[in-house]
Order: structure tokens, then C-alpha cells, then sequence
């Protein structure tokens, strides 16, 4: 391997690269002459360097230095992809990776398993939220980075891994011998019952089967005897483009139009209908939106909309509006390119960014869904019921951050795993063992600062800087005990959220996963508030602009 280049170099080279491949982009396809012209500057360019430069230098890395400066320039989209980083990618579309099936993260310095996976190695072996990784096939990762155990498990030579384990409760240091398979991640990770007649559907993913997942989840609830849904598109960042549309599919009438891509190759400016028979067109829907719901996501959603065959609810989505199609280069690398923008059925293109493509596009024009009401491009899709997010306390993410909420769910797990209900639905948390929680923080001198401490310490900085008067000290010093007063009521002020976090996590110690989702749906606000939506029919058609005229 040759040495790294000094950064100076690397700058100049990276520009050179980034002039030399983006005037062959420019110049497109029609002139043929500039662009063999321009990669053969780069051919010889890059020659000289490698054979001329002071020191040795490693041709791979340089290269791909070059190759990602100048997709940069174009949007965070167009991704150059080296054979041997396709492991991501692959879990990226398909959902599935090579491995054991668990979750390990590092928790007040420690190295967690902080979720198995039902029915893969890990929980099949026993592996429990709680455990600490000590080791990997003889190599101690106490003290190394999450990245690194990453790099352990990804050996595609070796078909097991041994762990050394120091089990929770007993301490004692157990090795396990770990299967390694293909573990494929849920699309639908859960789905339940809110109430007696209203369903949940959680979609976190639009890869392979994504549709399939979500219409067997579908059925199942409607045999439950649900008579409308909440469909979960949170922090789902997208993905398959075939599958949004049959996503959409289940709840829109066939023939209908889905989505058309446009873009610079003209044969590849589609529209796409939806082809199948629905599962479902007149159930009331709800459908839960974020600001990190994108893509894929934004597609369901803007069509749904645009159909008023549903109910948004939330916040404005991520706003990306763009088609990515995967080309194979040579030596079994792939390029991501972004090739088309999307348009849902209103006409509108939900991309908040243009990346300087066409300085006159329009932003914000407004547009309409069937049943008239107005909705706007280039801003994501704002929801029809707006729901402001549940900003979490100082105190709520310093027990986060400092593993207190996760130690105590360990001990509490450990304690009353003989006594747990058989499914989370019956689990509560009672007062009493939450204030026992409560005493027990006391104890662990948890230092962390407000906002208002935040900021009143940048304002103490700038006093002290100036000639302030001994009154103004004086007020800084009466704020500052006030504020602690006020810190000392943080845990009962923020209580009821503190206490959801915790009972949630216990759950996981007893119900894995499916614990954390099924509390959700009787802690989470935006849920509940969807609820209420639903059940308010005449609400629901108001907002819809629905006609119940018979």
C-alpha cells in the first residue's frame, strides 16, 4: 500500500480530476471528440502522477478521491460505488446482508448487543440485549471502535464467528460460536392493532418485497376486523421505485396514474399506473410523515394525497424528488446516477433542491388534488394535519446518552423476566417501580445542562469579559440557582415522557422489537393522534373534501 498524499497535492489533483471529468459531463454524449479527448487528458494526467510523484502513492485510492470530488459537484445522489463497498449497497435495495442478526452498539463506553433479531444466529444462541462484546475470534474489542467489530463480522471467508460474552446479571465471560447467513431486514418490522377497529402498519424500508410485506399485513389486520389504518412512513428513507408504486397500488384503483419520471434521455421518460387489482380503496387512512421521510416514502404519500385517499399527518417530508438508476462499470463497480426528477399525479415535483440544473425552475407553484385542494411543489409534501414534534428534554437525552435509561431496563429485565406477561399489550410500568427509578438516577450524579444553562453560560462568558457592574453579577448568580431549581423539577415535569422511554425499553428485554412497537402505539402522539383522525368521520372527510351525499 503507498503512502497517503499530502493534502496539498491531493487538493490540487482533485481539482484537476473534477475540471478534467466534468467538461467531458458538460459536453454530453453529442460530442464524442471532446470526451475521448478529455479522458485521455486524464489517462496520461493520472500516468504521470503515479510514475513522476515524490513519493508512492495507492492508484485506488487516488482514483476514487477523483471520482467522488467530481460527483460531488453534481448532486449527494450520484454515488460511485467500488466492488468492494457493495455489501452496502445490496442491504440498501434488497434488505438483506451477510451475518448474525444483531444489533451492537456502544453504550457508556461499552460494546452492547442492544437488539437481536428474531430467529437468527444471535437469538438463537442465546445472545440478550444487555450482554457486552468482549471479543471477536480471539480479537479484544473493548477498547476498539464499532466500525472495527464491523470490519470482524464482514469476513466473507469465515461462515462463524466466535463471541466472548460477559452475560448480564451473572458477569460471567461465555464464547459462543455465531452461524453467519443471510439476514434479511423487515420492511414491515411490525404491525398491530391501535384499538379494536383500527390498524397500524410501520413500513421502514422500500426494498424487494416491500409491497408484498405490506399488503400480507394488510389482510391480516382486516381479518382482525379493523375498519381503517395508520400507515407509518417515518424516518423511512426510501428506496424502490417499483415498490412505491405498488405500495400505492394497494389502496389507489387500478389504471390509475402513479408517477412519471423526466429526465434528459427521452426514452427513458416513463409513466407508470398502477397494474393490480387494490386490496383496499375506501378505508379511512392515515399516513404518518417526518422530515426524514424521502423518496420512495414521498411517492406513497404525494399519492395519496393527490387522490385524497388519505389523511397526512405530521411534519413537511424531506423533499427529494429524484430518480437514481444503478449503471454496472467495469471491475464490478456500479455508478448510482441520478437520472430523472418524479412527478405524483397533481403534476408537481416534491424536489427541494435544484442543484443549480435549470436556474428557472419553479418552486412552489401550486397545483391541485382531485377533490380540489390546493398543493404545492418543490417543498416535500406537507402534511394535511400538521403535528408539531415532541422536542425531548435536557434530562430525557442525558439518561439516553448516558446509558441510564438502557443499564436500568437491563437490571429491571433481569429481575422480572420470570414474571412478564406473555405479550407486551399487558406490560405497564407501575408508578411505584418508576420512582424507584427516579431515586435510584439521584444516586448516580448525572451532570448534564439545560438549554437556558447553555445559554445562560455564554451570556456569564461575555460579562465576565466586560466591565459589569457587581448588580449585574449578582442578578447572573440569582438566575443561575433559580435555573437549578427548576432542574430539580425536570423529572417531574417530563415524567410521563421519561416513563413511555422506559417502559418501552424494558419491553425490549422481554418482547425484543415487537415490545418497543406495540407500546408505541399507546405512548406515541402522532399515532394516537392519527387515531382520533380516523375516528372522527366527518373530520375525516372534511379534510378530504369527501362528499357524504348519498
Amino acid at each position: 500500500m503507498g503512502k497517503k498524499l499530502p493534502i496539498n497535492f491531493r487538493r490540487i489533483f482533485v481539482l484537476l480530476l473534477v475540471i478534467v471529468a466534468f467538461s467531458a459531463y458538460k459536453l454530453g454524449e453529442g460530442n464524442s471528440f471532446a470526451i475521448s479527448r478529455n479522458i485521455d487528458i486524464f489517462a496520461s494526467l493520472f500516468k504521470e502522477v503515479n510514475t513522476y510523484y515524490i513519493e508512492d502513492i495507492d492508484p485506488d485510492e487516488l482514483a476514487e478521491i477523483g471520482i467522488n470530488a467530481m460527483l460531488e459537484s453534481l448532486d449527494p445522489y450520484t454515488n460511485y460505488i467500488p466492488a468492494e463497498k457493495m455489501e452496502r449497497y445490496t442491504k440498501l435495495t434488497t434488505g438483506e446482508y451477510f451475518g448474525i442478526g444483531a444489533k451492537i452498539e456502544e453504550i457508556a463506553g461499552k460494546k452492547m448487543i442492544t437488539m437481536p433479531m428474531r430467529g437468527y444466529s444471535a437469538h438463537k444462541n442465546g445472545l440478550q440485549i444487555g450482554d457486552e462484546l468482549v471479543a471477536i475470534d480471539g480479537n479484544y474489542v473493548v477498547d476498539k471502535s464499532i466500525d472495527y467489530i464491523n470490519t470482524l463480522l464482514k469476513d466473507a471467508d469465515k461462515s462463524t464467528v466466535k463471541f466472548k460474552i460477559q452475560k448480564y446479571g451473572t458477569g460471567k465471560l461465555e464464547e459462543i460460536s455465531l452461524q453467519k447467513g443471510v439476514v434479511k431486514i423487515k420492511n414491515v418490522p411490525f404491525y398491530g392493532k391501535i384499538d379494536e377497529t383500527t390498524g397500524y402498519i410501520k413500513l421502514s424500508e422500500f426494498t424487494y418485497g416491500a409491497s408484498d410485506e405490506v399488503k400480507n399485513a394488510l389482510l391480516a389486520l382486516q381479518a382482525q376486523g379493523i375498519n381503517s389504518l395508520v400507515l407509518d412512513l417515518r424516518d423511512n428513507p426510501g428506496g424502490l421505485l417499483n415498490e412505491a408504486i405498488d405500495v400505492s397500488n394497494l389502496f389507489i384503483e387500478k389504471g390509475k396514474e402513479i408517477v412519471r419520471t423526466h429526465g434528459k434521455i427521452v426514452e427513458w421518460n416513463k409513466t407508470y399506473k398502477s397494474l393490480n387489482n387494490p386490496v383496499d380503496i375506501h378505508i379511512p387512512l392515515a399516513v404518518l410523515l417526518n422530515e426524514n421521510s424521502a423518496s420512495a416514502a414521498e411517492i406513497v404519500a404525494g399519492v395519496l394525497q393527490d387522490y385524497d385517499r388519505a389523511v397526512l399527518i405530521g411534519q413537511k417530508s424531506f423533499g427529494k424528488g429524484l430518480v437514481q438508476a444503478t449503471r454496472t462499470l467495469s471491475h464490478n463497480a456500479k455508478l448510482k446516477i441520478t437520472t430523472a426528477k418524479y412527478f405524483i399525479p397533481s403534476g408537481r415535483c416534491i424536489q427541494s433542491i435544484d442543484y443549480d440544473w435549470d436556474q428557472n425552475a419553479s418552486h412552489n407553484k401550486t397545483y391541485a388534488t382531485t377533490n380540489g385542494r390546493k398543493v404545492y411543489d418543490g417543498q416535500g409534501i406537507v402534511p394535511d394535519v400538521a403535528v408539531q414534534e415532541v422536542e425531548s428534554s435536557a434530562l430525557y437525552q442525558a439518561l439516553v446518552d448516558e446509558g441510564l435509561i438502557f443499564e436500568y431496563a437491563n437490571w429491571y429485565g433481569y429481575k422480572h423476566i420470570k414474571s412478564a406477561p406473555d405479550n407486551a399489550e399487558k406490560f405497564y410500568l407501575s408508578n411505584e417501580d418508576f420512582q424507584y427509578f427516579v431515586d435510584w438516577v439521584k444516586n448516580k450524579k448525572l451532570d448534564y445542562s439545560t438549554n437556558l444553562e447553555q445559554s445562560l453560560a455564554i451570556f456569564e462568558k461575555e460579562v465576565k469579559s466586560s466591565k459589569s457592574s457587581a448588580t449585574l453579577n449578582k442578578s447572573l448568580e440569582n438566575i443561575k440557582v433559580e435555573l437549578n431549581n427548576l432542574k430539580q423539577q425536570e423529572m417531574n415535569q417530563y415524567g410521563p415522557q421519561i416513563k413511555n422511554l422506559l417502559e418501552e425499553e424494558i419491553a425490549a428485554r422481554f418482547y425484543l422489537q415487537d415490545g418497543i412497537y406495540q407500546l408505541s402505539l399507546r405512548h406515541d402522539p402522532e399515532i394516537l393522534k392519527a387515531a382520533r383522525v380516523l375516528h372522527n368521520n366527518s373530520g375525516y372527510n372534511s379534510i378530504l373534501r369527501i362528499s357524504t351525499r348519498l
